[in-house]
């Protein structure tokens, strides 16, 4: 890499060993993009609507070589793991968890086609993995979290892009904390595996991975699929079941960039008997997902059905979104509607039995003006109803949004927000210590709510999530958000926040969130990542530091510490340190 006067150039070698490629090819298409900080400029090597993202794949130059290329060679590998965690769970003295657990296990990388990947795993350990950082939820929903294990993420989007995404362009983040919340739903959720109910103690826990395998990838230019197998280890302290998960995908392109694609998600919990009502659950789905040649035109149409020993009725999910977006205009309808008796419980459904609805429309504005990059605005309107109570929840309002040269962005939304409790709700977030609203009651209020994020290109910079305004029939002041400052070239310090003040009639509570985290480059092989979470709902200081060295090519030595604390009774709840060897074999 070199800088130049007037250009900015980089060399980049690539051997074709590393590549799945097929044997005789000679016609590829490629596409190199470059994000430049200082600039906030995006280059890209070849011309793209300003309506689509610059990493879209159907974007791309043609790139011939002299002669055809012979095969790659087996291109598989082996990664063995040895681990150690010593652990004490002091909640629980007679946990089998405690004292020093050794543990090993592999995965394997096989090179079917140039197209195909198959993916083995042996008792997998996922304790190298960044932990989830906390948030502070102020809907009555579940939330979803990110997968970061690395055997669900390669090709993962032939898994999870089946359902209804609830995603706005234009809105903030801050508008999926309050009242709806971020619904989106999704047959399959990869984070629901290595996840059972602990009956004993009534929570969710982490169960043991015995093995998995998945086949995933393109058949030819027409044909993709994926086929999933996953088993999980009974747990009879927990009393937690053995259950076996499979997922196969299958997409068919049509036209130019379309397709249609197929779903089939069946687990089955092996220690049921046949008869057993839990013995099994199924969702199979079918959806069409269109795009046009001008790429302003973007639908996708869904059915999906679940299937159980003991079948309900409306057992099913189906929707249908439609996206316009020119470089002027950007127009979403989306509709879904979820049955009372669908069932995914291996997928992301935070609610059933609803016809949602969220139809949005924003104009983007290009100023001839050197500061000033884009200006929108536009209305959003957001509901859910139900046959037997019409309307339970709304939120609509005006935005808008002004992107700077300078990378500064700012986006801000007036709600009116409309709510029907079907449960008792602990709006005040005090854990079941102040009184919770009442089933069967409904509140229209008003907020405002924004998204900030200052000049990245600094090394000083910060991210704010503002919100101000009622809250049921109460008040709340809430700011979620991160100071942060790059010390370069080593690495990143930064404090993460979320503060809400809640007042409800004349109950008042305060809820946050606050830490710090470091992420440092010590060089190019040694890597440290540490933060730590204070939780004043559930009075929980949590530490997690990960110390990785990279001592070969894709081979790592993890040492990893994990400390909670309940601050309320003054004494530890559990603290364990790990340590995990990995090595890439080639073969």
């Amino acid at each position: 890499v070199k800088q130049e006067e007037s250009a900015w150039v980089c060399e980049i070698a690539i051997p074709l060993s590393t590549l799945r490629y097929k044997e005789g090819s000679q016609n590829w298409n490629f596409k190199v993009y470059r994000f430049d900080t200082q600039s906030n400029e995006t280059t890209s090597i070849v011309r793209l609507p300003q309506n689509q993202i610059i990493m879209h794949l159907g974007y791309a130059i043609p790139v011939q070589f002299e002669k055809p290329l012979k095969k790659s060679g087996l291109n598989a590998s082996f990664i063995p793991y040895f681990s150690g965690k010593i652990a004490n769970d002091f909640e629980n003295k007679k946990s089998a968890d405690n004292g020093f657990t050794p543990g090993f296990g592999a995965d394997a990388k096989i090179s079917v086609t140039s197209g195909l990947n198959l993916d083995l795993t042996a008792n997998p350990d996922f304790s190298n993995v960044e932990a989830d950082r906390q948030v502070v939820n102020l809907t009555r929903f579940d939330i979803s979290l990110p997968e970061q294990r690395q055997f669900f993420n390669e090709n993962s989007d032939l898994f999870t892009g089946f359902g209804a995404f609830n995603v706005n362009p234009f809105l903030p983040a801050s508008g999926a904390n309050v009242g709806i919340g971020n619904q989106s739903y999704s047959p399959f959720f990869s984070r629901k595996i290595g996840i059972a109910f602990d009956s004993t103690l009534g929570v969710n826990v982490q169960n043991k991975i015995t093995y998995g395998l998945r086949l995933s990838g393109k058949i030819d230019d027409n044909w993709r699929i994926g086929i999933m197998n996953i088993q999980t280890k009974r747990n009879d302290e927990r009393n937690i079941s053995a259950d076996n998960y499979t997922v196969t995908a299958l997409q068919r392109k049509i036209f130019d960039r379309s397709n249609i694609a197929a779903i089939f998600v069946n687990k089955v919990r092996i220690d049921e008997e046949n008869n057993s009502p839990n013995r099994y659950n199924r969702v199979g789905g079918l959806e069409y997902n269109y795009l046009s040649s001008d790429t302003k035109w973007q639908s996708k149409l869904f059915y999906h059905h679940s299937f159980s020993p003991i079948q309900s009725d409306k057992a099913f999910a189906h929707g249908w979104v439609l996206n316009y977006s020119t470089r002027k205009i950007i127009a979403k309808w989306q509709y879904d509607l979820i049955g009372a008796g669908y069932n995914a419980e291996v997928g992301f459904l935070p609610r059933k039995n609803y016809l949602h609805i969220n139809p949005t429309i924003g104009y983007n504005l290009f100023p001839k003006n050197s500061r000033i990059n884009r200006f929108s605005f536009g209305i959003a309107y957001d509901q859910y109803s139900t046959k037997e109570l019409g309307v339970t929840d709304r939120q609509a309002g005006p935005f808008i949004s002004v992107a700077l040269q300078s990378s500064f962005r700012f986006l801000a939304a007036l709600n009116q927000n409309f709510t029907y409790l079907f449960n008792n709700f602990d709006a005040l977030r005090s854990n079941g210590s102040l009184p919770n609203l009442q089933k069967g009651t409904s509140y229209t209020y008003y907020n405002l709510n924004a998204n900030i994020v200052s000049d990245l290109r600094k090394k000083l910079s910060f991210t704010a999530t503002p919100l101000v305004g009622q809250y049921f029939n109460g008040n709340i002041t809430s700011l979620v958000g991160a100071l942060n400052y790059r010390f370069q070239p080593y690495g990143l310090v930064a404090m993460n926040i979320s503060y809400n003040d809640i007042k409800i009639g004349n109950l008042r509570n305060k809820v946050y969130l606050i830490g710090p985290n470091v992420d440092i480059t010590f060089s190019k092989k040694v890597f440290l990542t540490s933060f730590i979470q204070y939780n004043s709902q559930f009075k929980n200081l949590n530490v997690n530091s990960r110390l990785q060295y990279r001592f070969a090519p894709v081979s790592d030595f993890f040492l990893v510490y994990t400390d909670n604390y309940n601050t309320d009774l003054h004494q530890p709840k559990n603290r364990a340190l790990f340590a995990k060897l990995t090595y890439w074999f080639s073969l």
